[in-house]
């Protein structure tokens, strides 16, 4: 892993992290987690930087296995409006789009009822025709009857 990566890991590793399973990488998004006030402080821009890069590493983990996707992973259990941001996400659509075509196999959006509703109809928005496509809603019911589908912190890669 690049040296970036492990420096910009040891500030934001609870917002976002990495892990392998089912022989892809995973990108993974704790929303709760998010922190906009410490985000904004320390530049929207830094973050972005280290979604990207966090993506790469999970193209890597599926490389090793001769996949060229990764799957991304958006859970809003406990989250809120707090935690979300639509500049903050425009920032991050936009790089994410410019220099990744076509690698994203899945966007799972785990969550309940209007939260949920609400924050992916942000999201679909800033998408593509085609990302939106890759988009599955799994509910927080779904989520306790199969959790062996989102990568946790003990199956990242380090």
């Amino acid at each position: 892993m690049s040296n970036d990566y492990h420096i910009l890991k040891n500030r934001y590793g609870k917002m976002v992290y990495i892990g392998e399973q089912n022989n892809q990488g995973h990108l993974c998004i704790k929303a709760q987690n998010i922190d906009l006030k410490y985000l904004k402080k320390h530049n929207y821009d830094v973050f972005v930087e280290f979604i990207y890069i966090s993506c790469l590493e999970a193209l890597k983990i599926s490389k090793k296995y001769d996949k060229h996707t990764f799957s991304a992973h958006m859970d809003l259990d406990r989250a809120s409006m707090k935690n979300i941001s639509i500049k903050l996400f425009r920032k991050m659509n936009k790089k994410l789009s410019e220099k990744l075509v076509d690698v994203l196999d899945k966007f799972y959006i785990y969550g309940n009822g209007v939260f949920l509703k609400a924050v992916v109809a942000i999201c679909k928005s800033q998408l593509d025709p085609i990302t939106k496509k890759k988009i599955l809603l799994v509910n927080r019911e779904d989520i306790k009857k199969n959790l062996s589908n989102y990568p946790t912190s003990s199956s990242v890669s380090s």
